[in-house]
């Protein structure tokens, strides 16, 4: 079995070479079994008088090994009839035990299977599969440590370039905040300088509207008190000519209510000032626009002043009065 585990895999086991090895050692000396395996292989003897089988827990190996000892015992021949010769013992090269499992033996081996102590084989097995078990157990270990170190220093090696991002990432963030801020501070101060000079500009303004408000008033009564001037000297200047014609004409009287210096000869006739600048403008646009005005008829008394409404009735009664008082003076 020991030797069936070797050829298995296609690998030379270690507990194999250590048998071989102790077995060629004990046919040098000219022992015809292998001594006991004692030490390290295995740790508890027994007498070879105990013929006890290890407990297999493989499933249906029992009822195989039955089948092996009828079968050889009855020459190969089985309860169905048909023969086997390959399983008339362990003295053949070659035993089938199941369909699909095959083991190969030579005869150097069949040999050692006929000499060595069932019961050593077993503990050898046992052993066997102990120290499997540990050694697989030992390298999942340590192919679990080999993993785990490998994601721990995996994951080590992205949150140090992930912490490395994040330093990078926040300078970057700190400078455009400084950058940020300052250029909000700068804005702030342009700002505010920008406040003072159009409030400084407000002022100014306000002070030069004032100042031209108190220049336009004073202009205003300046020219207010130039009007009054001028309309006094315009009066004065007429009462002037009124006393120097009733100096030299003794007939003309400076109480006649003709005399008015809101009056002014136009076209033969004696007009308002204002009516005579409204017919000039009529006269203007219609030599623009060659069109013909149309002049409107009205009553004129007999000293060819034209009455204007109730005002002008009046002046024209009062005028008619003052000629026929005129003209009864003419007359006496």
């Amino acid at each position: 079995m020991a030797h069936h585990a070797r050829k298995t895999g296609g690998e030379v086991d270690l507990f194999a070479k250590i048998r071989d090895k102790m077995g060629n050692a004990a046919k040098a000396e000219g022992q015809s079994q292998a001594p006991n395996l004692v030490g390290l292989v295995v740790d508890v003897y027994l007498p070879p008088t105990v013929k006890r089988l290890a407990p297999s827990k493989m499933k249906g190996v029992g009822k195989d090994r039955k089948r092996l000892h009828a079968l050889a015992k009855t020459g190969g021949v089985g309860s169905s009839g048909s023969s086997n010769p390959d399983l008339g013992g362990f003295e053949k090269s070659k035993i089938q035990m199941r369909k699909g499992v095959e083991i190969k033996l030579s005869d150097p081996e069949v040999g050692v299977e006929e000499t060595a102590d069932p019961g050593l084989v077993m503990r050898a097995l046992n052993e066997y599969m102990a120290q499997g078990l540990v050694l697989s157990r030992r390298v999942t270990t340590m192919l679990q440590e080999e993993l785990s170190a490998g994601d721990k220093k995996k994951l080590t090696e992205e949150v140090a370039s992930l912490k490395k991002l994040r330093d990078s990432d926040q300078q970057s963030w700190a400078e455009e905040k400084k950058k940020l801020e300052a250029e909000v501070k700068k804005l702030k101060l342009s700002l505010t300088g920008a406040e003072k000079k159009l409030k400084a500009k407000q002022e100014e303004m306000d002070e030069v509207i004032a100042a031209k408000e108190v220049a336009a008033e004073e202009a205003a009564g300046e020219i207010f008190s130039l009007q009054q001037a001028v309309y006094s000297e315009h009066v004065n200047g007429f009462q002037k000519a009124l006393r120097q014609a009733d100096f030299l004409y003794r007939e003309v009287s400076v109480s006649d209510c003709r005399f008015n210096v809101n009056l002014d000869v136009y076209d033969n006739r004696m007009l308002d000032v204002a009516k005579i600048s409204r017919l000039r403008a009529e006269q203007e646009v219609a030599a623009v626009g060659n069109e013909e005005a149309v002049a409107v008829a009205l009553p004129v008394d007999v000293e060819g002043v034209v009455p204007d409404g109730e005002d002008g009735e009046r002046d024209a009664e009062d005028g008619e009065e003052v000629a026929e008082e005129g003209n009864d003076e003419v007359a006496d």
